[in-house]
C-alpha cells in the first residue's frame, strides 16, 4: 500500500518588497480547506521574541488560493541594529488538521514624519525630553535614519552669559528587558550604537545658536516598538562657571508602532 504524498506548501508574494499602507497580495500553493493568512512582525532582541499580526484573512477557497492583506499605515519598516531586527514574513496555516502552516519573509518599506509629541503613552518607554532653565533645543529639520542628517538651535529663554555649549547626537538601541516591570513600568537595556559632538559658542547677541549633524548611513531608523526602540537623542551641555551647570535633551520620534 503506497501512501499519498502531500503536497508542500508555499507563500508566494507578488513581491518582495512591500510599503506601509499597501494592499499586499499573493498566492498560496499546497493549501486545503480554511487557510488562516496573516502579515507579521518579529521583534527580535536579546531579551525575547515578539510577534504581532499586522493584517490578517480567512481563506475558504481551493488548493491554488489568492491572498490580500491591507497592511496598515503606521507599521514601522524593516530594520536592523546590533543586536535587534524588525522583520516582516507573510505566514498560512491550515485551520483544521494538524495545522500545516509555511511562511515567506518580505521586506517592508515606511516614510515616516519627524514630531516630537509621542502617540502613545508616554509611560513606557521613557524618552529624554528636558528643557534646561536657561534655554532649550529646537530642531529645524530631522531625517532620523542612516544617511540623514538633524539640525536645529539652542534658544536661550533668557540673558545667557557666554560661553560654550556641549551638542551631543547619540544613536541608542534599546530593548525590553526580561526583568519584570516595577510599578509598571519595565526596564529596558541601552546599547550605543554610535553619537557624535559638537561645541558651540553663545553669542550675546543673538538669541539661538546653530547646530547639525549628519548620520552614519549604516545606522536603523528611530523606531518606537512594542519590544525594542532606536533613539537618535540630542542634548545640550553648559558648564556654568558659577551655580549649577545645565542640561537640555530631546528625542524627535519617527515611527511609532501602532
Amino acid at each position: 500500500m503506497v501512501l499519498a504524498t502531500r503536497p508542500a506548501l508555499e507563500v508566494r508574494p507578488d513581491r518582495p518588497v512591500v510599503a506601509a499602507g499597501d494592499t499586499v497580495g499573493g498566492r498560496l500553493v499546497g493549501f486545503g480547506g480554511v487557510v488562516e493568512v496573516a502579515i507579521v512582525r518579529h521583534e527580535r532582541s536579546p531579551a525575547r521574541e515578539r510577534s504581532v499580526d499586522c493584517a490578517s484573512v480567512t481563506l475558504r477557497e481551493g488548493r491554488a488560493q489568492r491572498y490580500t492583506l491591507e497592511l496598515p499605515a503606521d507599521v514601522p519598516p524593516s530594520a536592523a541594529g546590533r543586536q535587534c531586527a524588525i522583520e516582516y514574513s507573510i505566514t498560512a496555516k491550515e485551520a483544521l488538521g494538524d495545522g500545516r502552516r509555511a511562511h515567506a519573509p518580505v521586506t517592508v518599506g515606511a516614510v515616516g514624519c519627524p514630531h516630537l509629541e509621542s502617540r502613545r503613552p508616554l509611560g513606557d518607554p521613557m524618552l529624554a525630553n528636558a528643557e534646561a532653565r536657561r534655554f532649550h533645543i529646537e530642531l529645524f529639520a530631522a531625517d532620523l535614519r542612516g544617511g540623514g542628517r538633524i539640525s536645529g538651535r539652542l534658544h536661550r529663554h533668557g540673558r545667557w552669559a557666554p560661553g560654550a555649549f556641549n551638542v551631543e547626537l547619540s544613536c541608542i538601541e534599546t530593548w525590553r528587558a526580561l526583568a519584570p516591570a516595577f510599578a509598571g513600568v519595565s526596564y529596558w537595556e541601552r546599547d550605543l550604537l554610535w553619537s557624535a559632538h559638537a561645541t558651540v559658542e553663545s553669542d550675546p547677541d543673538r538669541t539661538w545658536v546653530p547646530f547639525d549633524f549628519d548620520i552614519p548611513p549604516d545606522l536603523p531608523p528611530a523606531v518606537e516598538a512594542h519590544a525594542l526602540a532606536w533613539r537618535y537623542e540630542l542634548t545640550a551641555h553648559r558648564h556654568a562657571r558659577i551655580g549649577i551647570d545645565e542640561y537640555a535633551a530631546l528625542t524627535p520620534l519617527l515611527f511609532e508602532a501602532g
